[in-house]
């Protein structure tokens, strides 16, 4: 009886091991997915400022805002005009892989298409709340900047230097919408911020940093997002987040997450001097 119930213990606790690492390997799967929405789409709107300024900046005074969606087969960058019913000034549109060899630019003009409406509203009250509600923080040498989605009424609000050899984490939020454009929900994602200085050759391969309980027990998307739009400017191969029970580790060359357990982890020993300097 003994030994019987000594198997059942073992397949017991080796079924829940197996769980909690399926559990966690999608966890980590659905971070990865949304943070890469939130890259193309900030990602596009750096690459298309850059374009348009230097094939179209004859237009500028044009300018009323732009938006940056994914189509399913790339991602377009949409400058459009001032006013209540807009036109379109440029349409850029990227592979997924960004080469800046193999953009196309359209300057055809042209009015919004419905879905292209639908996500200028959004942005448009996203931006009103912003500006003006206190509960956002404006930070010196900092941009708070807008990152809408296609087919989403959920909004991302991440905090981007203004000055050159930073990265900022941090100070980022989650607003919902309504159908209507209404504000449903402010989250502030992370309450505090950490800036990293950046300098591909000062020898540092991997950037940590603790999260609290009430922001979660992973590395966000917001996190991951910036981590990729900044990952040339450093040396870093890879970046932790610890919590109270586990390691997200962010790998800056593969571009994947995996997410394991404390205990795991310092088992393992990965990374101790790292994992040591997140417990002060």
């Amino acid at each position: 009886m003994k030994k019987i119930l000594c198997v059942v213990l073992i397949v017991f606790i080796t079924n829940q091991v197996f769980a909690q690492k399926k559990d966690l390997l999608a966890v980590a799967d659905s971070i990865e997915r949304e943070a890469k929405v939130l890259y193309r789409s900030e990602k596009a709107s750096w690459h298309g400022t850059d374009i348009f300024m230097d094939k179209l900046k004859h237009k500028k005074g044009l300018i009323g805002s732009y938006i940056s969606y994914d189509t399913g087969k790339g991602i377009n960058n949409v400058f459009f005009t001032q006013g209540d019913d807009p036109d379109v000034l440029s349409t850029i549109t990227f592979n997924n892989d960004f080469d800046l060899n193999n953009y196309k630019l359209d300057t055809v003009s042209r009015k919004l298409t419905s879905k292209e409406k639908e996500l200028v509203k959004l942005r448009q009250a996203a931006l009103a709340i912003v500006r003006t509600d206190t509960a956002f923080q404006h930070y010196k040498n900092t941009n708070l900047n807008v990152i809408t989605t296609m087919n989403s009424k959920k909004v991302y609000v991440v905090t981007a230097p203004t000055a050159n050899g930073i990265i900022v984490l941090g100070n980022d939020y989650l607003v919902t919408f309504d159908k209507k454009n209404q504000l449903i929900t402010r989250q502030k994602i992370h309450k505090d911020v950490q800036v990293y200085n950046t300098n591909p050759n000062d020898g540092q391969v991997a950037a940590v940093h603790t999260h609290l309980p009430t922001t979660g027990a992973f590395i966000t998307a917001t996190d991951i997002c910036t981590l990729m739009l900044y990952k040339d400017f450093t040396g870093w191969g890879q970046h932790m987040v610890r919590s109270k029970e586990y390691v997200s580790i962010w790998d800056m060359r593969k571009e994947k997450l995996a997410i394991i357990t404390v205990e795991a982890a310092e088992k393992i020993n990965i990374s101790k001097a790292a994992l040591d300097a997140t417990k002060n």
